[in-house]
């Protein structure tokens, strides 16, 4: 989160076959042309059918990766897996109904009119400092809401009014609207309490072009 709100995002790749990802440098939420980096860069990896709380199939993976003209390559074995160790204390909370069962989700709220209608919005919602607080549900429903910045847990979540909010289904698929992995809504709070039916909310898909919003 931290590294997202500190402008380090350098560069975006996407496989939709296994081992191969080409490089793009990003900003704002803007494609720009060919990663040429040189040096050892710290690289997230993004396992779209993973999960938050599973080490053995995780969503996240971290690894130190020596590029040479924006080219690099790494074993899979020498990624650490980033898993969720759960949040403490009292927040907000966000009570979605109809979640499907069986999932392990999380909510990003942003500030008040961020776009988060595609892909692309999302990430330079993230650059921009638009992330307002978090939450995550290891059972359905109910989300406890913290105040985020710079990579450091604030207090409970007070908003008041209307906020975009991310839905993020860690067993998901960023291809299949039926069980999309990024989902977006706005949800009205008082006093940082809000809640909203997963019915209502739209999903946010790959397609060949990129990501776009559907159901």
């Amino acid at each position: 989160t931290a590294a997202y709100l500190d402008g380090s995002y350098q560069a975006v790749g996407a496989s939709l076959t296994e081992g191969s990802f080409t490089l793009y440098t990003w900003s704002g939420g803007t494609q720009g042309g060919s990663f040429t980096g040189n040096g050892n860069y710290p690289v997230l990896l993004l396992n779209a059918n993973g999960s938050i709380t599973d080490e053995s199939n995780p969503m996240y993976s971290r690894a130190t990766v020596s590029f040479s003209d924006g080219t690099g390559t790494a074993s899979y074995s020498s990624f650490t897996a980033v898993v969720y160790g759960g949040i403490s204390g009292g927040g907000g909370s966000l009570t979605i109904s109809g979640l499907p069962a069986g999932n392990t989700w999380g909510v990003y709220v942003f500030a008040p009119g961020t776009d988060i209608s595609t892909y692309d919005a999302i990430t330079a919602a993230y650059l921009d400092g638009s992330y307002q607080a978090v939450g995550a549900s290891l059972t359905e429903g109910s989300f406890t809401l913290y105040t985020w910045s710079g990579g450091t847990q604030g207090g409970g979540f007070t908003g008041n009014g209307n906020y975009p909010v991310l839905l993020l289904n860690a067993n998901g698929s960023i291809t299949n609207e039926s069980n999309p992995m990024y989902s977006r809504a706005t949800v009205s709070f008082s006093n940082g309490t809000g809640t909203f039916s997963y019915n209502d909310f739209t999903a946010v898909i790959f397609s060949a072009g990129g990501f776009r919003s559907a159901r």
